[in-house]
């Protein structure tokens, strides 16, 4: 209804009070004032109030089967990674992976490495051998020393049975799975990030020194994978360990996998908590591809809540707000709401089972006017 109309109604009620009021001093005839909650409704501003007379509904507490869809991506196990260090230090004679991303198995050469460490370590088994070979716990210890160092065992026994020294240390890889270059991934808070792109070359070159101890890979093992599922605010109280998970992962159309929730992990992030919900995934055959994005609906049997139909709520974008009802007036009046079901809408505060609200709100809504919440119910 337009300010126009509502001045125009005011007027009219006006004039009515002082006809009658001239009536009743002529012909001494006794009238019921209008009530003062009558005017207060047409002087509501016209963007906190509307009066009109529409189908209204109410809130029902009521107890439904719902679904709960959330996005989220899929992630290295961040329990499944191993770190190939430097043994000694020295220089890279011969690397043999050449990419980030690059396959390695279980034996497969690394990297050959001179060291002046462990020639060193070599003389000293040997002179030891050839000047006093019954002291058997030095030689032990020296032969340990080499192990330490990188050297094999059969590389040991060549060592003492030719008395040739070895020039180079071969590191081979121990695990299988994706090689990354040190500091290229990092896989925390089960969110993944990269800062060199797939099969991009490694920095790592020949003829660069190497510290003792000092990181240089890590090998990531993909076949077994998590899937990572970002809760929304609104969602986390119902989201549980052991809940199934219907989803599927972005260019893999037609593929519709089952999971359940493993680990939930609550993130304080912007001011918000918020949760992560994980899942392993098999991957043996590795045909997911690590941050592939996932569309999720997680089954909760059943939840209990105050439940509106949405067509009764208003979004402004930052709040949203219903119409209610009170002295033959619709007041705008903010509600906090939460998930939402088919037709059905969660409010969480705002309003109760017993107020009465417009059933449609946007019927009432001057699309050109700005709707402001009023301070309270009764106003």
């Amino acid at each position: 209804m337009s300010r126009f109309i509502k001045i125009l109604i005011l007027h009219f009620a006006i004039f009515g009070i002082l006809f009658s009021s001239c009536k009743n001093e002529r012909h001494d005839v006794h009238y019921t004032p209008i009530k003062i909650d009558s005017l207060r409704a047409l002087l509501q501003p016209v963007n906190q109030s509307v009066i009109a007379d529409v189908k209204t509904t109410h809130a029902e507490r009521k107890e439904i089967p719902i679904t709960v869809h959330v996005e989220g991506f899929i992630d290295y196990d961040g329990e499944r990674f191993e770190t190939i260090a430097a043994r000694v230090s020295g220089r890279i004679e011969k690397l043999f992976l050449r990419y980030n991303f690059q396959t390695v198995n279980v034996g497969d050469k690394v990297m050959e490495i001179y060291s002046s460490e462990l020639i060193t370590a070599q003389q000293n088994l040997l002179y030891v051998i050839e000047n006093d070979p019954l002291s058997t716990e030095m030689i032990n210890n020296l032969h340990q020393r080499l192990i330490t160092l990188g050297m094999t065992s059969a590389e040991i026994n060549e060592l003492i049975k030719t008395k040739k020294l070895l020039q180079t240390v071969t590191v081979y890889s121990m695990y299988h799975g994706h090689i990354h270059e040190q500091g290229s991934m990092d896989v925390t808070e089960g969110k993944q990030m990269n800062s060199i792109p797939e099969n991009a070359v490694l920095n790592i070159k020949e003829g660069m020194y190497l510290d003792k101890g000092q990181n240089i890979f890590t090998i990531y093992n993909a076949d077994k994978i998590w899937v990572i599922l970002q809760i929304k605010m609104d969602d986390v109280s119902k989201i549980k360990i052991g809940q199934e998970v219907d989803f599927t992962v972005e260019n893999e159309p037609g593929m519709e996998m089952t999971g359940k929730i493993d680990f939930i992990q609550r993130v304080y992030e912007q001011g918000e908590n918020t949760l992560r919900a994980r899942m392993y995934l098999d991957n043996s055959l590795h045909q997911h591809k690590i941050g592939s994005s996932v569309e999720a609906d997680i089954s909760i049997a059943a939840y209990s809540a105050l439940w509106v139909d949405r067509n009764a709520v208003i979004d402004l974008g930052g709040s949203k707000v219903v119409l209610l009802k009170s002295n033959n007036a619709f007041h705008v009046t903010p509600v906090k709401t939460g998930m939402t079901q088919g037709d059905l809408i969660e409010v969480i505060s705002g309003i109760n089972e017993d107020d009465m609200i417009a059933a449609n709100a946007n019927y009432l809504i001057d699309s050109e006017g700005f709707i402001k919440p009023a301070s309270n119910k009764s106003e």
